[in-house]
């Protein structure tokens, strides 16, 4: 199959899947969202957004339910913003990216995605939204906003064209190698240099290196199956996601 014609498919299919926000919803939500540093993942942030913006009616707050809507919007914008940048690099730079490993290649493509979580990281505001997004209630969501981005990751950044793509099991590792790279990310308590220091990258980096040789010297896969890969994806978010809510939040997470 012709690669356009595979990354025009991609491209279309993930944005189905990803996007389900009205017009208004968008609008709002993006205007409350420079106010979540200040007033968290809250209703506070929606309104505060109203209260800024004269184009912003204040019947539009119930269009967004706080905190789980401003959060997977975030997701969604992020898969987006990370779509478009590896599209731009297999489209526009193809003699410079085929000459990356695939290790190199993820690397770019996970600490690109980590990066777009910056403003939220510095002002201690993500591991709420980690927390939030391991309730029981919007697990299955989470899960499959981080299967949507392995998805794409792997359909960007698989070496050949010509060979099997990542199956389940392989697909299943990187998650579990992104979650952790975002969970030291969000452990380091020095604001200021999570994104200055190597430590993270070079975390990433050697686990991504070590996964790359377990895919080379590994016989036997899960087979590839949709109900697999999100079963797989499902008790990744909820094992480590719920794991770091409860280390934070011993006797539970605040509902706002």
């Amino acid at each position: 199959m012709h690669r356009s014609f595979v990354l025009r498919t991609l491209l279309s299919r993930n944005s189905r899947r990803c996007f389900s926000w009205s017009a208004p919803q968008v609008q709002l939500l993006r205007a409350a969202l420079p106010h979540v540093p200040a007033y968290g993942w809250t209703q506070d942030a929606v309104a505060a957004a109203v209260a800024s913006n004269a184009r912003l009616s204040v019947a539009a707050t119930g269009l967004v339910q706080a905190p789980y809507d401003l959060i997977a919007f975030c997701m969604d914008d992020w898969n987006d913003q990370l779509r478009q940048i590896l599209l731009e690099r297999v489209n526009n730079h193809a003699d410079e990216w085929s000459q990356l490993s695939l290790a190199d290649r993820l690397q770019f493509a996970f600490s690109t995605r980590l990066k777009l979580q910056q403003e939220f990281l510095q002002a201690n505001r993500w591991h709420e939204a980690m927390a939030v997004g391991a309730r029981p209630e919007y697990v299955v969501t989470t899960s499959e906003k981080l299967q949507t981005m392995v998805e794409t990751v792997c359909s960007l950044c698989h070496e050949d064209d010509n060979t099997a793509s990542l199956n389940a099991l392989e697909q299943f590792s990187l998650g579990a190698i992104y979650v952790a790279a975002e969970l030291h990310l969000v452990s380091n308590n020095d604001t200021m240099t999570r994104f200055e220091d190597d430590e993270t990258w070079n975390f990433l980096r050697q686990q991504l290196i070590h996964w790359d040789r377990l895919r080379n010297t590994t016989v036997t896969a899960l087979p590839e199956s949709t109900a697999t890969v999100a079963y797989v994806s499902s008790t990744l978010v909820s094992s480590l996601t719920s794991g770091l809510a409860s280390l934070m939040f011993p006797s539970g997470m605040p509902r706002k």
